[in-house]
């Protein structure tokens, strides 16, 4: 029986599988979000849902954790761009003039297992390494050498079966049906679609007749570009505005109807467009679409506690005399802290007893002992060796930011250079035992030096365990009215204000408060107390309706991808073993990000690092180069010293003149509204400075909670 109670094998809300459809991002290419689909899947008894964006799969940890969390079953994959003629020595017009055989065809892979995610992540790595060129390629030599866990299809009317037909090379293309069916066996299943291209009835008749003789199983598919029928104007849109060039002129998808579709919509396709295929063959390819999700098992593991190993170097090894991550982690710890207590006494920086020495051990040892029980023991010597090269080839670090600094471990690791235990700061801050996952480790570096930290950590783990983080940037709403209105063509008239319309809109994003329908956000909105008069007549403007619509349907798309300032991610073993990567501006990126709320990486087991260019420290380390050359080592090694234990040891002169203002050039510290904080709290000490600069947040300040600080001082 049916969701809706009835029992007709192909009612709309017969059981059926997308296995084609392609997300936001699919660059600029697919229309809808995940979220979009899984909404009709549920509404239409659908149990499982395929992604097959074009070229990466940089959507399928997102799209696994939205259907998990929905009810629906996720299926990865990809709809690779395969090209056996990997030449790049030719330029994209030559390359768009030869012969179709040499030009990308697409070809759909779907993962089945563990094995099989493993090995199209590899192909994605491949591709964007040694078959890039505009776009990342793979080559069927390497599909066939990572076949396993993997299913294939057919594909759609830009398959490499297609493009032969289409030269009359029909003998070529069942020569290669049987060469796939060789490789992939039942894991190879015949794809067929219903559109209203003339071609497709001729890709369809080619791909029945190989059904029939070779006995393959078929499926249909929609190559779903979007999930209503209407958004096929939506997706013109985004391809004009992925070609610079207005509706009409740019490249579109000849098939109109590339919506999400139910069983009983594939039935009227059938009919409306031509093809007449009987019930029971219709009926077999939707079963068969149910087989293949079947055969479909891979789940992502996640919150996982598998970060890299660290490895020692053979100095460390002699050193201590001992291999073991934990050995080392404590003989190291121990020995550091030993010796900057010693540091402690000597110099006079703050009086020890024996009853406070032992409170620094035995703190030590408890968060030794939480961060073993969270198997991060290695991820904090991976740091130090960085931190450790840094101090090796003169590269300044800043003395930490961020919950690390609550870390006493960090301390004696030279990872900071601030003593939690000293400013009663708080490990669990940084560290929970009960909360999930890894927390973040900021360093900053002088400016200037990303290229040298980056080749140590390509030498020390290789450069298939080390990349950058990827960062995908959305439609928002005062750039996507400006695209979609270039999109239209309609950059004269009434347009030719909406570089000041949108310089007018309020920076926060009103467009996506939950309106439930256009006709009322338009009602609604205008009568906001953000929007100008200019704004205003332009919204209910009826010639803009249609940009707005648009706009609304585009808001928190992807747009783009692009590479975290400062993240990279190390993984345990290559890349591809934990996740896909894509490609920014020719540099190989992780394929899932880490920023903000999204833990993706981490997630699944990276370690993610954050290497901050703070320019600060080039300053710093410039005048203790030139108090050298003017007054002598002794003079800049006293420098130096002051500069190390300044949260000790401070001068009252330094915050008289923070309270002049005189703020410039100092980090964190130099803007307007900073400056009028600091001489509203007439701060005194360091320990208000840093008061300051928490409370000086959107958060904090909206509630006065400075105010209520000087108030109760």
């Amino acid at each position: 029986m049916n969701k809706c109670g009835c029992n007709s094998k192909l009612c709309k809300h017969r059981p059926f599988v997308h296995l084609h459809l392609h997300t936001d991002f699919s660059a600029l290419d697919g229309a809808s979000s995940s979220d979009s689909y899984i909404k009709l899947a549920k509404e239409y008894n659908h149990p499982a849902i395929t992604i097959l964006d074009h070229g990466n799969m940089s959507g399928g940890l997102t799209h696994f954790q939205k259907c998990k969390a929905s009810g629906i079953k996720p299926i990865l994959g990809m709809e690779a761009y395969l090209n056996d003629n990997l030449d790049k020595n030719i330029s994209k017009e030559e390359a768009e003039s030869i012969d179709q055989s040499a030009k990308n065809t697409h070809q759909s892979i779907i993962v089945k297992d563990k094995e099989g995610y493993v090995n199209l992540n590899k192909l994605t790595y491949l591709s964007f390494t040694e078959g890039y060129y505009y776009k990342g390629r793979i080559t069927t030599e390497w599909l066939f050498e990572n076949k396993k866990g993997l299913i294939v299809t057919s594909s759609c009317m830009a398959s490499k079966w297609a493009r032969l037909l289409e030269e009359g090379k029909e003998k070529e293309a069942e020569e290669r049906i049987k060469m796939f069916l060789k490789e992939f066996g039942e894991d190879f299943y015949a794809e067929l679609q219903f559109n209203e291209i003339p071609e497709q009835k001729i890709y369809n008749r080619f791909i029945l007749k190989m059904i029939k003789k070779y006995d393959i199983k078929p499926i249909l598919t929609g190559d779903v570009h979007y999930a209503n029928p209407e958004d096929n104007r939506l997706q013109d849109v985004l391809i004009a505005i992925n070609q610079r060039q207005p509706v009409g002129q740019a490249f579109a998808l000849q098939a109109r109807h590339l919506n999400y579709a139910s069983a009983e919509d594939f039935v009227r396709m059938n009919k409306d467009f031509g093809f007449d295929y009987p019930e029971h063959f219709i009926e077999k390819c939707i079963e068969n679409t149910i087989e293949v999700s079947k055969k479909c098992t891979f789940e992502f593991e996640t919150d996982v506690d598998k970060y890299p190993k660290y490895e020692p170097t053979p100095d460390v090894v002699e050193y201590f005399k001992v291999t073991e991550t934990k050995d080392i982690i404590t003989k190291l710890s121990h020995a550091k802290l030993k010796q900057k207590l010693a540091e402690y006494k000597r110099d006079g920086i703050i009086k020890l007893t024996l009853e406070r020495e032992q409170q620094y051990y035995d703190r030590l040892n408890y968060e030794l002992e939480v961060i073993e029980e969270k198997k991060m023991l290695d991820y904090f010597l991976v740091v130090w060796e960085l931190v450790r090269f840094c101090e090796k080839n003169n590269i300044a670090t800043g003395p930490g930011r961020g919950s690390a600094a609550g870390c006493l471990l960090s301390w004696c690791l030279d990872i900071t250079q601030i003593d939690s235990l000293h400013f009663d700061l708080y490990f669990e801050r940084f560290l929970n035992p009960a909360r999930k996952g890894a927390p973040d480790i900021d360093i900053d570096f002088e400016a200037g030096t990303d290229e040298k930290t980056l080749n140590f950590l390509y030498q020390k783990y290789g450069e298939n365990r080390v990349v950058p983080v990827v960062t995908f940037g959305t439609f928002n709403e005062k750039r996507t009215i400006k695209d979609v209105v270039k999109a239209l063509g309609r950059d004269t008239g009434f347009d030719s204000d909406v570089e000041a319309v949108t310089k007018e809109m309020p920076g926060e994003p009103v467009w996506s408060k939950p309106y439930d329908t256009l006709e009322k956000w338009i009602e609604l909105y205008p009568s906001s107390p953000e929007c100008s008069d200019r704004v205003r007549n332009w919204i209910l403007d009826p010639n803009n309706k249609e940009v707005i619509k648009l706009t609304l349907k585009l808001q928190g798309q992807v747009r783009n991808l692009g590479k975290h300032a400062a993240g990279i991610v190390i993984t345990p073993g290559p890349v591809w073993e934990l996740m896909p990567v894509n490609i920014c501006k020719g540099q190989v990126v992780s394929g899932f990000q880490e920023s903000g709320n999204a833990k993706d990486v981490s997630s699944i087991g990276g370690l993610k690092l954050d290497r901050l260019k703070l320019e600060t420290l080039n300053v710093i380390k410039d005048a203790i180069f030139y108090i050298k050359e003017r007054h002598g080592e002794e003079v800049a090694k006293k420098v130096e010293k002051d500069i190390k234990y300044i949260h000790y040891n401070h001068d009252d002169n330094l915050f008289e003149e923070l309270r002049l203002c005189n703020n410039q050039g100092i980090f964190q510290f130099e803007s307007d509204g900073m400056g009028a904080l600091i001489k509203s709290m007439r701060i005194e000490n360091l320990q208000e400075l840093v008061a300051a600069n928490a409370l000086y947040r959107p958060g904090p300040m909206e509630i006065g909670a400075h105010e209520e600080f000087v108030k109760n001082k």
